[in-house]
């Protein structure tokens, strides 16, 4: 055998099938119908630009799936359901909001959201933005009732301050 690198596309042979016997040929052709496309299973269709379609024929046509007029059917039940997988789910119309006033309420409805996504019920997006909404929606809430309680405290403190003292200042000649 040789000691330089074989052309990884070109079969490595050895000395006794470089003699040029029928295997040789064989394996010869064999190896360049491997590196090259098959060219009578490639669509006939010429593109407006002038070249070939690349798509591969369908068995027993010369035509692919997309240039074949008989495949029109199915190319219109194709596009359909390509059509319908990108439609964004949603809920009918008379269904009753859910409550989302308390922590509780809040989840319950993840609680819900969560089981129908492993069911398969809802879609993935769905969930994932029922959850977004949910975080800003628990955010808001702490936010109110955070204003709440500060509004309650600062009350609490003016009328503590309206109230008399024991201890006046003012009474014993402070400064």
């Amino acid at each position: 055998m040789s000691d330089k690198l074989a052309d990884p596309i070109e079969p490595q042979l050895s000395d006794e099938h470089r003699a040029g016997t029928t295997i040789d040929r064989a394996a010869n052709d064999a190896a360049a119908d491997l590196s090259k496309p098959r060219e009578g299973r490639q669509c006939i269709q010429v593109k407006p630009d002038g070249d070939r379609c690349q798509a591969q024929a369908l068995t027993g046509s010369l035509l692919c799936f997309f240039h074949d007029p008989a495949q029109a059917g199915a190319r219109a039940a194709a596009s359909k359901r390509g059509g319908e997988k990108t439609r964004a789910a949603v809920l009918p119309p008379d269904t009753p909001d859910a409550p989302l006033r308390t922590a509780a309420e809040m989840g319950a409805l993840l609680d819900r959201t969560i089981n129908q996504l492993l069911r398969g019920q809802i879609d993935s997006k769905v969930a994932n933005t029922v959850g977004y909404l949910m975080t800003v929606k628990m955010k808001t809430t702490d936010l109110g009732n955070l204003e709440q309680r500060l509004g309650a405290l600062e009350r609490a403190v003016k009328e503590k301050q309206s109230e008399p003292t024991l201890f006046d200042p003012d009474l014993f000649g402070g400064e």
